[in-house]
This record gives structure tokens, C-alpha cells and sequence, in this order.
């Protein structure tokens, strides 16, 4: 009866054991994700429109995951401020002009905000800064300019079709000349005296206009 309740608590502090280490590992692997563990600077912009985005979601610079949105909040009437922890490693290559916009992890990822590293000859960044933001284009401006093009589009291919009707009907002075049969006549002739002419010079007879 010893013995088995012995196996019995072996089975359950091994199991306890597992239990606790595939604990600990998914901790630093959540832990290495969100760079938890890592020494990192706070930084910060100021958005009028955020388009979903969440507080986890990540960090890019030049391609890279670099950090994640700690923390969204209004700020003032109606804008928001993001509050970015980026790797302490990245620092060096970003600088306070850089710029920060908001994309997508692919055509229909998650939000990211991107950083722009700015010029050299800008200090670096440094914690607590806050970048400018650039606008994000709303759905509704690019409505309104493929709308606009599509306006122009139906004016250019307009004005095409009046300039096609106006020759047809022999206004102008294409028209005039596609119309006129006389001269129609005078230009086939004169390729066709043209074509002897280069003909007879190509036989080395006698060279001049016919």
C-alpha cells in the first residue's frame, strides 16, 4: 500500500514538475516576443485617426519588429497618443525627425506602426520623445480621388469623341485635309512620283526629280 501511494505522488510531482517548466518556458517565450526582457525606450505620437489600432500591436523599422504599442490614449479633443516601447538596440538609428505611420501587417493584417528613421544629421532619439505622426489616408480620400480621376478620365475621353466627330464631318484642318478628295489625289500622286524616284536613282540612271 506504501509503495503504491510512493508511485502515486512520483507520477504527480513528475507531472507537477512538467507542468511548471512548460509554464516557465511559454513565459519567456511570450516574454521574448513582446521583448519584456530587454532594455527598451518609450517613445510616443500623436495620431487623429489610429484605424484599429490595439496596444500590443507591433513595432517596425526598416522591415523589422523592433517593439510593440504599449499603451493608446486620448489626448486633447479628439486626438490619440501612441506610446511605443522599442528596443534600446534601435535607438541609434532612429532619430527625432523621424516619421511614424500606421500600415498593415499585409493586405488584411493587423494595424503596425512604422518608423521612418529620419536624417543623419538629426540627434538621435531618446526616451520619452514624441515623433511626428504622418496622416493616414482614410477609405473616404481615396473614394474622393478615384473619384476625381475617374472625372477626368470621362472629360479626356470626351473631348476625344467631339475631336473624332469634328474631323469626321471634315471641321478643322485635319479634317479638311482627310476630306478633300483633290488633295487626297495630289498626295497619292506625288508618293507615287516619289517611289519612281528613288527606283530609277537605285538603277544609277539619271538622279532628279522626275
Amino acid at each position: 500500500m506504501a509503495k503504491t501511494e510512493n508511485r502515486k505522488a512520483i507520477t504527480v510531482g513528475i507531472f507537477l514538475a512538467l507542468g511548471l517548466a512548460v509554464f516557465v518556458l511559454g513565459v519567456f517565450t511570450l516574454g521574448g516576443q513582446q521583448k519584456s526582457f530587454e532594455k527598451n525606450i518609450h517613445i510616443s505620437a500623436v495620431f487623429d485617426d489610429v484605424a484599429g489600432l490595439k496596444k500590443g500591436n507591433n513595432v517596425w523599422f526598416s522591415g523589422v519588429k523592433v517593439g510593440t504599442i504599449s499603451s493608446i490614449h486620448f489626448v486633447g479633443s479628439s486626438q490619440v497618443n501612441v506610446r511605443m516601447s522599442v528596443d534600446q538596440n534601435t535607438q541609434q538609428y532612429i532619430h527625432r525627425n523621424a516619421g511614424v505611420r500606421i500600415s498593415s501587417d499585409g493586405l488584411i493584417g493587423n494595424k503596425i506602426i512604422v518608423i521612418d528613421g529620419g536624417s543623419p544629421q538629426a540627434p538621435l532619439v531618446q526616451d520619452g520623445d514624441v515623433l511626428q505622426a504622418e496622416k493616414l489616408l482614410s477609405t473616404d480620400d481615396m473614394m474622393k480621388t478615384l473619384q476625381q480621376n475617374n472625372q477626368n478620365l470621362l472629360a479626356i475621353t470626351t473631348d476625344f469623341k467631339l475631336l473624332s466627330h469634328k474631323i469626321l464631318q471634315g471641321k478643322g484642318t485635319v479634317g479638311t485635309l482627310l476630306a478633300d478628295s483633290t488633295m487626297g489625289v495630289q498626295l497619292q500622286l506625288h508618293a507615287q512620283l516619289r517611289g519612281c524616284y528613288l527606283k530609277r536613282g537605285s538603277f544609277g540612271n539619271a538622279i532628279g526629280p522626275v
